[in-house]
């Protein structure tokens, strides 16, 4: 099932969506993963992008992505993630599109779930941007409290925040710059050449920060 899923879902990517590309991956004994660039469809991130302007935000060098991880240990399923390449780091888009490998799941129901990635897409970026227009008086507290919340690690987060320090100062901004901040603990994994599936189970904790009021 884990192998199958992959292939369908390179096969589906490439027949309904533009210039997709497969951009990294990895597998584990408890988990394979994929992640695929959809560089031809503009369209996924032109309102985003436009809103940016409109607040004056300089505009990042973005790539619509989507990552399946899949396993048949433990929580077993496959999962279809909407991702967000920035200057070519990962920012993680929300809640997956998720199929459980039990109760006779098939390659159809894996099918219909791929239907509702354009929608899943669609949905995940609009909670993107309800971020931007959310101004954060005490930014530093607010970025300690979210990540305190979501369960990053101590040392992760000190570095995380450190580093939003020195880029935003302590002024006020945005609750759309304090998720990129959290989501530099991905890139700062990768960095330090943490395995596939912590990073992996890192994006999954970044994208709860989503939810956090």
């Amino acid at each position: 099932m884990v192998s199958q899923n992959h292939l369908f879902s390179r096969h589906y990517l490439t027949a309904n969506f533009s210039d997709v590309q497969y951009a990294d991956g990895f597998f584990e004994h408890s988990m394979v993963t994929a992640l695929w660039t959809l560089n031809g469809n503009s369209e996924l991130l032109e309102t985003y992008k436009n809103l940016l302007d409109m607040h004056g935000v300089t505009c990042r060098e973005m790539t619509a992505s989507v990552r399946l991880t899949s396993s048949d240990t433990g929580v077993s399923g496959a999962n279809l993630y909407p991702t967000l390449l920035a200057d070519g780091k990962n920012i993680p888009l929300g809640s997956p599109l998720k199929l459980e490998h039990k109760h006779g799941a098939s390659m159809k129901d894996f099918e219909n779930k791929l239907a509702m990635l354009y929608s899943q897409y669609d949905l995940a970026m609009n909670n993107l941007k309800n971020l931007v227009s959310i101004t954060i008086k005490n930014p530093v507290n607010a970025m300690m409290g979210v990540m305190k919340k979501i369960g990053i690690p101590k040392k992760l987060a000190m570095e995380a925040l450190e580093k939003f320090k020195a880029t935003h100062g302590g002024g006020f901004c945005s609750a759309h710059d304090i998720y990129y901040g959290i989501a530099e603990v991905i890139f700062m994994m990768q960095c330090s050449g943490e395995s596939g599936i912590k990073i992996t189970q890192m994006e999954e904790t970044v994208a709860r920060a989503l939810n956090v009021r």
